[in-house]
């Protein structure tokens, strides 16, 4: 039987809630043919040149806070690798950090092997990004960069590369002064600068929502319509309003947690 591609399963700092959910992920992967190769707390992956590279890296932790670097070092060492992070205890911050270093999930023990499914079919292979709107286009037979699959060109003014807040607010068929309110920023502040720093963290979520629903959806239509359709788990509110009645961080933890199976 050929090989499905090659897993590093690691602990740091592990729980037993956070090794739980690695196993059930390694016996998972091992089932549609993956080999795998665990590394227990004292151990330490490191990349060789003579040795395949990860398809894909499994790390289980008991708070992701503790192990960035970690992934930094891991997503450095074999960058087409997709880094799937199982944690006990997460913070905004501390996703946010991990998904910087290189992690492409970052997701509760509990519901960690329903993630690593959504990332890795019963195909047997990492499924490949194709390019579509508001993406950055991959050269035939590549795989994409994870940072390419959170960039959204569209929301980027041309000339400096900042997010944009007006190409936002119209990607997403929302007011500015309602983006200002999700950003918390005031509007007059955004529209003399679309472009402010202080702008930049919040645009950057939603970048974050738009790509990762884009792949999912396939159209831009499709996306808003998901968007303003209510939704049971948010008590009869579309997640559009997570936005215009909360805050970016608030939509971009709801999608986090879309993907990693948690609602519902």
């Amino acid at each position: 039987m050929t090989s499905a591609g090659a897993v590093i399963a690691i602990e740091k700092r592990p729980t037993p809630a956070s090794r739980t959910a690695l196993a059930r992920a390694v016996s998972y992967l091992e089932a549609i043919g993956y080999e795998t190769t665990r590394i227990g707390r004292k151990g330490k992956w490191q990349a060789r040149p003579a040795e395949r590279q990860p398809d894909i890296v499994l790390l289980g932790t008991g708070d992701v806070g503790e192990v960035i670097a970690e992934v930094k070092r891991i997503h450095a060492a074999a960058p087409r690798a997709r880094v799937l992070v199982a944690v006990d205890a997460v913070t905004t911050k501390a996703a946010s950090q991990a998904y910087g270093a290189g992690a492409t999930i970052v997701a509760p023990a509990g519901v960690f092997v329903i993630a690593v499914k959504n990332v890795v079919p019963r195909t047997g292979r990492v499924e490949e990004r194709t390019p579509r709107p508001y993406t950055v286009p991959s050269a035939a037979g590549t795989v994409r960069h994870p940072l390419e699959e959170a960039f959204v060109e569209a929301f980027h003014d041309p000339e400096t590369g900042r997010l944009d807040a007006t190409r936002v607010a119209h990607a997403y068929r929302v007011s500015l002064s309602a983006l200002a309110r999700g950003l918390k920023i005031t509007q007059s502040a955004l529209s003399k600068r679309p472009t402010a720093g202080a702008a930049q963290a919040g645009l950057r979520e939603l970048e974050f929502v738009w790509a990762t629903l884009l792949d999912l959806l396939h159209t831009d239509e499709r996306l808003r319509g998901w968007l303003h359709t209510k939704r049971a788990d948010l008590d009869g509110r579309a997640p559009i309003d997570l936005l215009t009645g909360g805050s970016a961080d608030a939509l971009a933890n709801y999608i986090r947690s879309v993907v990693a199976g948690e609602p519902g």
